[in-house]
């Protein structure tokens, strides 16, 4: 077993290393971390000494926020909320190009060769089955739609 990196006071991009914090699954030294934002996060030792992981988050929001806002395209978007509510929770009859079965969020495992119904809604799948009958399948989806979007 190699000696353990100490990495107490050192800084790694916003995050400054307070104390170690046990182990990851996989053995790593975990380390709490002070990032400069003031949020303290739990960070696996190699990711700090990688780069991998720099802040709290806080830095991916700034960088999300700040190409957001520099994007003539996306600024031109903002507030126009038309243009985005086909994209929101898709209903059967909202089809992609690409779908064969002929309603949205029913498709055709060839591996298990069955019919898989799903509808994913605020932030888990409120139905993910798989059917032997296309038809169960669609009437399964219809019934989640009219629970979950009307």
């Amino acid at each position: 077993m190699s000696a353990r990196i100490d990495l107490t006071g050192q800084k790694f991009g916003r995050l400054t290393v307070i104390e170690p914090h046990g182990h990851s699954k996989n053995g790593n030294q975990r380390w709490l971390c002070q990032c400069k934002c003031g949020n303290m996060k739990v960070v696996d030792g190699y990711r700090l000494r990688h780069g991998t992981t720099l802040s709290c988050g806080c830095l991916r929001n700034e960088v999300s926020r700040y190409h957001l806002l520099t994007n003539e395209k996306t600024r031109e978007q903002i507030g126009r909320i038309e243009s985005l509510k086909s994209t929101w929770h898709p209903k059967s009859t909202d089809l992609r190009s690409a779908n064969k079965s002929g309603v949205t969020g029913v498709n055709f495992d060839t591996f298990q060769n069955k019919w898989i119904a799903r509808l994913y809604w605020k932030g888990s799948y409120r139905l993910n089955r798989s059917f032997r009958n296309k038809g169960d399948a669609i009437q399964a989806r219809l019934d989640c739609e009219k629970q979950y979007l009307d």
